[in-house]
């Protein structure tokens, strides 16, 4: 049996630990052993019962916010009581886990969840283009736009990197019916409140038809730094009786088969797991027109792309869904064809075929050091 280690900073509500969680929850337990590696203390949050759930031993190093020497040396000590076969990194997770991989000689797998430029920074960017020039670590990008930007910041060949899109699972999604609103359409974002999601533009989007769409509501699914600003925001533009805030929340499947629309005007994404779950519960898409969502949704064909600035053409997209049923319901149905392709399902063969070659590769190499 092949013992994994998939390493994460933490288990918050976000869409690179929603990818690891599902890929531990869902990996062949026949075939792999695994254990999930989170370097926080635990939150509280539905991604850590999905993976208690699937019944993954998940261990906490309650790391506190910045590098931690200690940390470095508790998750070395755990790795050499572990002796993973494969280590699958994610975000900062793979930081805690170089030292041992080097001295071990195993090959890291590492999945970049967001624009490379934005990942590492200063030493950790070289060290992380050491390592994958050497092919002591193998990139993975979630989409093919980050795929082509690792290859021009690292300076390596396209054949050096891995494309592996996020899963969703769409059966969880599908096995709610969409239920419909007497004289109401409800816009839905789901998203941490941070300037990367620009949830303000979104408030004032929505404002400039708040007048035009009487019956048009907007619901925020999330929480973070930002989110007091964003409702003194709503305050301050008379929109308190048609903006709800639910913060984080474990139904996001019924949430979302209780919207008509889900809008994501973020300034730069890699490959957003909340588009990946509203297309799964069918819903039209208003999104940012930035590397990641091009690659989701066609404009006007499972939604409507504007740049994050435009705000005008945001709130005219909310204008064009409130008013045509028809037209929501056929970019709903495109959007569910397109989403077969991400399904979890497919995406954990995958993931599992790279694991496999990374084991092969690790046998057959000598200690890095």
């Amino acid at each position: 049996m092949v013992r994994l280690a998939i390493v994460v900073p933490s288990l918050v509500t976000g869409g690179a630990e929603n990818m690891a969680a599902q890929l531990a929850a869902a990996i062949d337990k026949n075939r792999f052993y695994v254990e999930l590696l989170v370097m926080s203390s635990p939150k509280g949050t539905n991604i850590e019962k999905t993976v208690k759930d699937a019944g993954v031993k998940t261990v906490y190093f309650n790391k506190e916010l910045g590098f931690s020497i200690k940390t470095l040396w508790e998750v070395y000590k755990y790795l050499n009581q572990f002796k993973p076969d494969v280590i699958h990194t994610h975000l900062s997770g793979f930081v805690y886990a170089i030292p041992w991989a080097l001295l071990h000689g195993v090959t890291l797998l590492h999945t970049i969840h967001n624009r490379p430029i934005y990942e590492a920074r200063g030493n950790i960017r070289r060290v992380l283009k050491f390592l994958y020039k050497k092919r002591r670590a193998i990139p993975v990008a979630i989409s093919s736009t980050i795929a082509k930007e690792t290859v021009a910041l690292y300076n390596i060949s396209s054949n050096m990197v891995e494309t592996i899109f996020n899963p969703v699972d769409v059966a969880r999604f599908a096995r709610y019916k969409k239920r419909t609103h007497e004289n109401q359409v409800v816009f839905v974002n789901v998203a941490r409140f941070s300037p990367q999601k620009n949830q303000t533009g979104l408030v004032e989007a929505f404002s400039c038809v708040n007048n035009e769409l009487p019956n048009a509501r907007l619901v925020f699914i999330g929480d973070g730094e930002l989110k007091k600003d964003v409702e003194k925001k709503v305050e301050q533009l008379g929109l308190k009786d048609k903006v709800n805030f639910t913060g984080n929340v474990a139904d996001i499947p019924q949430r979302l088969a209780r919207a008509d629309v889900f809008v994501l005007p973020s300034h730069y994404e890699g490959l957003p797991m909340s588009i990946l779950e509203a297309m799964a519960a069918g819903l039209p898409c208003i999104a940012s027109k930035i590397r990641g969502n091009t690659e989701l949704i066609e404009d006007g064909k499972g939604g409507f792309l504007f740049e994050p600035t435009d705000i005008d053409g945001f709130a005219e997209a909310i204008n064009t869904l409130s008013e045509n049923e028809n037209l929501r319901k056929k970019m709903g149905v495109n959007n569910l064809e397109t989403i077969k392709n991400f399904d979890i399902e497919n995406i954990k063969n995958e993931m599992k075929t790279i694991y496999y070659e990374i084991l092969g590769s690790n046998q057959n190499s000598n200690c890095f050091l």
